[in-house]
């Protein structure tokens, strides 16, 4: 489980993320036929509402 807190603060916006590995590559065969964490469940769709927000 990955724990995400977001917030806007007085000169811009702030996100915390504690997963060292949401956006990383090379899941060194911790999900087979998966090579990237980005292609796990709704990571891209996480990381681009982030940039969007």
């Amino acid at each position: 489980m990955t724990i995400i807190a977001a917030a806007n603060s007085a000169s811009g916006r702030v996100i915390a993320i504690g997963d060292t590995n949401v956006f990383a590559n090379d899941t060194e065969d911790d999900f087979p036929g998966i090579d990237d964490y980005i292609d796990i469940m709704d990571n891209l769709k996480l990381l681009r509402n982030i940039i969007d927000w």
